[in-house]
């Protein structure tokens, strides 16, 4: 169980000032302890299992617990709310100094517990439950902007004292185990054409393999042989970054599209290596394989997939960097010259998928237990009462039963089977 507790609580004034100086300090601006606690529980992690189309998304359980402190005189409560918002925010807003360009923020759901209620020495829970759209996009930091869940509570007595509770909830996105993606890519003029096989998911820990298969490695014209040798392999993970900022009705003018907002991208690389060497040749069908294991740089700080309209899209690639050098060998009485021709740098992009993974746990839709719809109809009754009668199972029911538990079984048991009893 996830818990929060908040460091705001009852006992500041609405609107109240409280100065730096000790002078102005007075018991009744700035009490010596509060007079309740707000803490919020989340019973279970948020996990969104599938793709955001296929996806039934999150349930979010939890309590709102407040709870007196030590006190004389008990509080009274005008008010208790809870909303779940959902906020998208970005680093680069049309104007710096205007929240309103800089955050967008939804209310999902709100829970409204009491409108008066007495605090006598004791703790209030207030369970709450929401179901969180599976379209709406996972949590999500990075360095052009923010996806954020956060909860909101706020709680006003009625002598205007009042409390607000602001606790951030993560939202993840989980992808099962998919089938492996294979592509093939082809670099002209050369006649060399690569096999990527790579996971259809992968995390952002640990490590996951690929296997390259470069074909077309030799090919013969005539009496001339062109040979392509593999001389560095290299790998990168690319992140993309892409924040859209719009601009609030007060700074539409400042915006440099039409579409009043304003675009920004940002590509950096959070995984990379490179090998010389170690490598399998095939000359008889000229082919090169090797099998690696790429991962992402822990200290990257790097996010999983994210779309959100209006807002952050964080997308990946694999690109693939092959250096070659092409050999003429040419046939000349009975002797093989060699004559290097080119040095080429041949490099593809794939794409890459990068989040959560689901492991060996199904979405709650799948571990639902069936409704009374979905029960099949019982089995069928005896038709004949001789042969209920002489069923094994009456007979050994029979012997098993005693004087003083036969009444137990005249309500379950047909009348001509308690005959024989």
């Amino acid at each position: 169980m996830f818990q929060y507790q908040g460091n705001s609580d009852i006992g500041h004034r609405e609107g109240g000032l409280v100065r730096r100086f000790s002078k102005y300090r007075h018991k009744k601006l700035c009490p010596a302890s509060p007079s309740a606690q707000l803490d919020i529980s989340i019973e279970s992690p948020l996990v969104c299992y599938g793709p955001p189309a296929n996806s039934t998304g999150a349930l979010l359980t939890g309590h709102l617990r407040i709870t007196q402190t030590e006190s004389d005189c008990p509080v009274i409560l005008h008010k208790l709310s809870l909303s779940l918002i959902f906020e998208k925010a970005t680093n680069y807003p049309v104007s710096r100094r205007c929240r309103a360009c800089a955050t967008s923020a939804q209310e999902l759901n709100r829970w409204d517990f009491v409108t008066q209620f007495h605090l006598k020495n004791q703790t209030h829970d207030h369970p709450f439950e929401y179901r969180i759209p599976g379209h709406l996009p996972a949590s999500c930091r990075g360095s052009l902007g923010q996806v954020i869940y956060f909860l909101h509570a706020y709680a006003k007595s009625i002598t205007g004292e009042v409390s607000i509770l602001k606790v951030p909830i993560k939202v993840s996105r989980a992808l099962g185990f998919g089938v492996e993606k294979i592509s093939i890519r082809t670099f002209p003029p050369t006649t060399l054409t690569l096999k990527l096989i790579r996971p259809s998911v992968v995390s952002l820990v640990g490590k996951f393999p690929l296997k390259v298969v470069l074909a077309g490695v030799m090919n013969k014209c005539g009496k001339t042989l062109i040979c392509c040798r593999l001389m560095k392999f290299a790998w990168r993970i690319k992140e993309h970054q892409e924040v859209v900022s719009r601009a609030c009705e007060k700074h539409i003018s400042k915006a440099p599209s039409e579409g009043k907002c304003a675009i920004r991208r940002k590509t950096r690389v959070i995984g990379q290596n490179e090998l010389i060497g170690g490598w399998n040749f095939d000359s008889a069908g000229g082919e090169t394989s090797m099998e690696l294991e790429a991962s992402v740089s822990p200290a990257g700080n790097s996010s999983c997939e994210a779309d959100c309209q209006d807002g952050l899209r964080v997308t990946h690639d694999l690109v693939i960097e092959l250096v070659i050098i092409e050999d003429v060998r040419v046939s000349r009485k009975n002797k093989l010259h060699t004559q290097h021709c080119a040095t080429r740098v041949l490099r593809r992009s794939f794409e890459l998928c990068i989040a959560e993974h689901g492991g060996l746990d199904a979405c709650p839709d799948v571990e639902m237990p069936p409704v009374y719809e979905d029960v099949p109809a019982r089995p069928p009754v005896y038709g004949d009462s001789d042969a209920l009668n002489h069923h094994p199972w009456f007979f050994l029911l029979a012997l098993t039963v005693g004087e003083n538990e036969r009444s137990c079984y005249n309500g379950l048991l047909p009348r001509c089977a308690m005959s024989d009893l």
